[in-house]
């Protein structure tokens, strides 16, 4: 070694040293002879590292971790923010490693990278870095998550999507132009499956553009005072959601060059600001809660859906406490035109109670959260009190009912033809007054509860007859008794009569009294009783009687029985005044009078004149059978005339 000029210390260079362990022994003595040794132990370590990413601010959630080595190296690993060291992949050549993070959160973050070489030689590097977009960019890279950390200003294009599967969230920040009519705040073009996020876009010729893109999702978005909201050309399948559109000066919704089967899903805007070529969806959220009378929830209670045509749109199924899932309703469909698929026809369906079913009109509800069923365990009753089944001898007919729950009524007396909507003071009592003419009525009602379950049984049938002045059943046994005016009986009047049944009446100022004693539905014939002095007839169908009821010389009452039907005898009933011969009441010929006549209606009328048509009919009959025995003595001459000659020609 060599010695330095005072002679108290010594060197020596080694220039080609090999990387590894070594140890060194260096002897010396002074200049009385005296030696002394020492030695050290070391190692020599070439190894040098470049870290090429990341860099101090990384774009996305993917973040590479990248280092370069001047000589060979045997292992890297990465420790990030502290934990234990990921094992990096090296390069064939030895001389780089890297390792990529796909789910790095936003923030501050620190990373040690530590590598070794061949030899065993270590050295470590460390960098501290963020991960969050922070200007305007170019988003490139393919699976990638974008988060921005603070709001920006641009007087140009903001974000630009040139890859797929990109997902861009704004964090809640505003991305803001400046009004020059000529930039983009979000524009994405030939690139599917884009999700854009949580934020805000104002002051942007076009907020949101997407050309011959698809398949992307716009969702919790505010797009505020833009020249348009968004534009789609050419895009199909895209999906916006839970944003609001305003303040646009011109359209907020625009879809050109037939893009199709784009869906706008709980999306506020003003619809004079919608334009469609191609095809728009527009959906709400929806979802039902069902409940009973009582309050329970209903759990397996189907709810479903039908459109304004018909078409099933969804069924869902309620759980334990009643809610269904959430799901999607249509509120209209826009080809150029919109289709509206309201008002529905939704029905909650469980078989311990009544089917319910109610009008849904998604344009009013928009988002429905909870649309409420309420099943009714309750069977709809109505009680009619009037009218009853009887006959009313006044044309102003009270119609009541009662229901065991609130509803509403209507009622008809002509099948349904015409209905009659009754009101009410508490929604369980219903009143009507109808005025109605002389007839045979069945009065049908027909309810609703609030629930919409119907009660469509219930009905009374009823006459009315003016002509009548009053009607009892007390003296009867429950039977009916009539009392007919004298004005009406004059007129002549016909009414149906059961057996037993009675009916008053008043002739020259003195009561009597029908009674129909019995009824021969087979037979025809009816016996009829008349009183106070009594006279009785079994009378046939067809069949006239004329009654003295005064012991005068006139008839004064008469009676015709029309038919029997149903066991009920119809009979006409009229007042008259028509002379009686002496010795000839009920029409018998007088044969201590004039020889030949008969007194009928007080006239004398010839005994030919009476029966003419059966003399005739009996000169008829005679001349019919003189000429038959002429024809039949004619006969036989020439029956003799041909036997004759038919011997002759034998004996020829």
């Amino acid at each position: 070694m060599t010695l330095n000029s005072s002679l108290t210390g010594a060197g020596y260079t080694n220039s080609s040293m090999i990387e590894g362990s070594h140890t060194a022994l260096i002897t010396c003595n002074n200049t009385a002879g005296n030696y002394s040794s020492d030695s050290i132990n070391f190692s020599t370590n070439f190894l040098q590292l470049t870290l090429t990413s990341p860099l101090t601010t990384q774009m996305t959630n993917i973040t590479d971790f990248n280092v370069s080595a001047n000589e060979n190296m045997s292992w890297c690993g990465l420790s990030l923010d502290g934990s234990a060291n990921l094992t990096m992949t090296l390069n064939s050549s030895l001389t780089g490693a890297g390792y990529t993070n796909s789910s790095m959160i936003e923030g501050s973050h620190t990373a040690l990278i530590t590598c070794n070489n061949t030899y065993g030689s270590y050295i470590s590097l460390s960098v501290a870095f963020s991960t969050a977009v922070t200007v305007c960019a170019n988003l490139t890279r393919e699976n990638a998550v974008y988060t921005l950390y603070n709001n920006l200003s641009t007087t140009g294009d903001c974000f630009v999507i040139s890859a797929n599967n990109i997902t861009l969230n704004l964090n809640g920040y505003t991305i803001d132009g400046d009004d020059s009519g000529s930039d983009q705040g979000i524009t994405a073009n030939g690139c599917n499956y884009t999700f854009i996020r949580n934020g805000t876009i104002t002051d942007f010729r076009h907020a949101i553009y997407l050309t011959y893109s698809s398949n992307n999702l716009v969702d919790n978005m505010v797009i505020d005072s833009n020249s348009y909201g968004t534009l789609l050309e050419s895009s199909l399948n895209n999906v916006f959601a839970n944003s609001s559109f305003t303040n646009s000066t011109s359209n907020e919704v625009w879809l050109t060059l037939s893009s199709t089967n784009n869906t706008f899903l709980n999306v506020s805007y003003t619809i004079s600001k919608e334009s469609v070529s191609g095809s728009l969806i527009r959906k709400w959220y929806y979802r039902a809660y069902v409940n009973d009378t009582l309050g329970d929830a209903v759990s397996n209670a189907n709810v479903t859906a039908y459109n304004r045509t018909g078409d099933y749109n969804f069924n869902l199924t309620t759980n334990v406490s009643g809610w269904t899932s959430q799901t999607e309703i249509i509120d209209y469909v826009n080809t150029g035109s919109r289709s509206y698929y309201s008002p529905y026809t939704i029905f909650a369906i469980n078989s311990s109670y009544q089917i319910i079913n109610h009008n849904y009109n998604a344009t009013y509800n928009k988002n429905n959260l909870k649309d409420m069923f309420s099943l009714d365990n309750i069977t709809l009753q109505v009680t009619i009190n009037s009218p009853t089944a009887t006959t009313y001898t006044t044309s102003s007919i009270l119609f009541n009912a009662t229901l065991n729950e609130n509803g509403t009524c209507l009622f008809s007396v002509d099948s349904g033809a015409t209905n009659y909507t009754i009101s009410t003071s508490d929604n369980l009592n219903f009143n009507y007054t109808k005025s109605l003419g002389d007839g045979s009525y069945t009065a049908k009602f027909y309810c609703n509860d609030t629930f919409g379950n119907r009660n469509d049984t219930s009905n009374v049938s009823f006459s009315v007859d003016t002509y009548i002045s009053s009607v009892t059943s007390s003296s009867n046994g429950g039977l009916p008794t009539y009392t007919i005016n004298e004005e009406s009986l004059s007129d002549g009047y016909t009414r149906s009569l059961g057996e037993n049944w009675k009916l008053n009446f008043n002739v020259n100022n003195k009561s009597h009294e029908l009674k129909v004693e019995s009824i021969d539905d087979e037979g025809k014939t009816t016996l009829i009783i008349i009183s106070s002095e009594k006279q009785e007839k079994l009378m046939s169908v067809g069949e006239e009687w004329k009654i003295n009821l005064d012991n005068e010389s006139y008839y004064d009452f008469y009676v015709k029985l029309n038919n029997i039907t149903s066991n009920r005898a119809s009979l006409t009933l009229k007042s008259i005044n028509e002379l009686i011969e002496t010795g000839n009441e009920e029409g018998n010929i007088d044969v201590n009078g004039d020889a030949g006549k008969q007194i009928i209606n007080g006239k004398t009328e010839s005994f030919f004149g009476k029966y003419r048509i059966l003399v005739l009919a009996i000169l008829i009959i005679g001349i019919i059978a003189l000429a038959f025995m002429v024809l039949k003595i004619r006969r036989m001459r020439i029956d003799r005339i041909i036997q004759r000659d038919l011997r002759y020609f034998k004996l020829r």
